[in-house]
This record gives structure tokens, sequence and C-alpha cells, in this order.
């Protein structure tokens, strides 16, 4: 997750959300439903996050981690919620904002179109007004990415990108989970955080 690699696999063929990647100036994009979620035959709750994930934090910043499945199908499924990935702040890494286009440029593989890199763009707000959004799309047409998702921070990352921006130390065990928002699935991480979470919230 901390690593920014690029892997080449070959994986089963499947049809994403493909979108008219054009420049927005000083626009306002709203994220809609069809943006966020949809039926993909397959899909699991571990799908929910893509390869790569920026996060567009305050002002232009943006902040990216890496999340590696098994499927290049990392679409959202509808009904489930994500898994609990016990994401810390420090896998947020933050991309400055100059080179996010080059980021986006070194990380697509130009050889498998059909397998390029997958991405998530996401906000803590159903609308986007970002120079960083624009410039991300940017990137995207100039390696003719088609492929991807933008959607609405996860309960999760809401928690862990307000401990990275504001500096705090983050301790997971100390948040007040919503088990309807996330799912926890490793029997690790119910025994150690969510048990002791809600025993700290009186669950």
């Amino acid at each position: 997750m901390k690593h920014f690699l690029v892997i080449f696999s070959i994986c089963l063929s499947v049809s994403c959300t493909k979108k008219s990647i054009e420049k927005k100036h000083d626009e306002v994009y709203v994220i809609s439903e069809k943006d966020s979620s949809f039926n993909l035959m397959g899909a699991q709750q571990q799908d929910y996050y893509s390869k790569f994930n920026l996060i567009l934090g305050d002002s232009n910043k943006v902040y990216c981690f890496n999340y590696f499945n098994h499927s290049i199908a990392n679409c959202i499924p509808s009904d489930n919620p994500p898994h609990f990935l016990n994401l810390k702040p420090s896998d947020l890494i933050l991309l400055p904002y100059e080179n996010i286009d080059k980021f986006i440029e070194l990380n697509n593989d130009n050889q498998f179109s059909l397998y390029r890199s997958m991405y998530d763009i996401v906000s803590p707000y159903d609308s986007i007004k970002s120079k960083a959004f624009e410039k991300i799309m940017a990137g995207f047409a100039s390696v003719k990415q088609k492929k991807y998702i933008i959607r609405r921070t996860t309960f999760e990352e809401d928690q862990v990108l307000y401990h990275k921006i504001n500096h705090l130390i983050y301790y997971p065990e100390e948040i007040n989970w919503d088990t309807t928002k996330v799912f926890f699935s490793r029997k690790k991480d119910i025994e150690q955080i969510l048990k002791v979470s809600q025993e700290k919230f009186k669950k």
C-alpha cells in the first residue's frame, strides 16, 4: 500500500464506468449515484477501492494510497459497505500538485490498454471544485485513461484523512466505527479494533 509500483497483471476483462474526459474550468462537478455505484457481476466488498485512490484534500492537495486485490474489477458494489482496510495516515502520500499528471503518466500501462491501472477519484464532499481535479482529468486525457470512478470518501477514509490533515495521532480502536458503513471481516481487526471501540462507546 505504501509503494507506487506499476504492476502488470492478467485479469478478467470487465466493463467499468466509461466517461468522456474533458477539462472543466471553474465548474462544479456534482458526484452522482451513477458515478459512485453500479452493479457488476462478481463484484465483492473488497472491490470497493481501486489500485490507485486519489483523495482530494483541502485546497489543491491530493493524497494517494494503493490498494491491491486479485482482480482488475475494482468497481463499487451497490449494496455492501467497503471492507475495513486498517488504513493509516502514513499510507496517504501527498502528491505535489505540479506532478499529478506526471504520476498518472508514470503509472500508466500503455502496452495492455484493456488492463491499465484503475483509479478512484475521491472527494469528502458531494461536489467538486478543484484545480487538482482538473489536473487529474488532464492527466487521464493525456494517457487516454477512460475507466475510473468518482466517489465520496468512505467512512474509514474520512477518519484517516482528518487525522492526516490535522497531524493527529491515529488509533483506529479510538474511532466510533459505524458498522453500517464499514465491514470488519478479519478476526484480528474484530478482536483488536472493533470490539475495543464498541466497548469504549458502549455499543
